[in-house]
């Protein structure tokens, strides 16, 4: 409220005529006493208006921040479920290479392990031919050289034994004695 010299000088004027010169300083004080209180009142209002607007900003603030909080979250959160999507199918994805790999592993370990067995038992029986080979050829020569001399082992000499390829039992191989031997040498 903004009042001019000119208004307030009119506004006296009026009330000095309408209450007379007795009655002003009276009137003057209740005008002020009134125009105190309504400001009070104004400004006690005008504080009350603003508390509830800043409250109310600070309210919709507040319902932003917590939209912006919630919506971070709810990203968060996505984001933590695609991570762990993507982990689980890297682990399902190693694993199944994992079990393949060592699949395969197995199977050729199995047949590496099959084709040394084979390939042992070939040896073995062509080592067990070779040694009853060299055997029957050593006692064809023996029994020749003493039929050569003229004598025949007899048998208190002893058998020398070969293992044959078709079975485990050794076969008995005469041998001359040392007389045989030292008569051919």
């Amino acid at each position: 409220m903004n009042f001019s010299m000119s208004e307030i000088i009119l506004v006296l004027i009026v009330a000095m005529l309408v209450l007379g010169p007795e009655k002003i300083p009276e009137f003057a004080r209740k005008f002020g006493r009134f125009v105190r209180h309504f400001r009070k009142i104004t400004d006690s209002v005008t504080s009350d208006f603003r508390k509830a607007i800043a409250l109310d900003e600070e309210e919709e603030e507040n319902k932003k921040a917590t939209a912006g909080v919630r919506e971070m979250a709810d990203d968060l959160k996505k984001d933590i479920q695609d991570i762990m999507g993507s982990l689980d199918k890297q682990a399902s994805k190693a694993k199944d290479a994992l079990s393949s790999e060592s699949r395969a592993v197995g199977e050729t370990l199995e047949i590496t392990t099959k084709d040394a067995r084979e390939e042992l038992s070939e040896g073995v029986k062509n080592i067990s031919e070779t040694v009853d080979g060299s055997a029957r050829d050593l006692n064809e020569a023996l029994t020749a050289s003493a039929a050569q001399i003229g004598e025949r082992p007899d048998a208190s000499t002893p058998p020398v034994k070969t293992a044959t390829a078709d079975s485990a039992q050794p076969e008995a191989v005469p041998v001359p004695d040392d007389r045989v031997r030292a008569s051919s040498e």
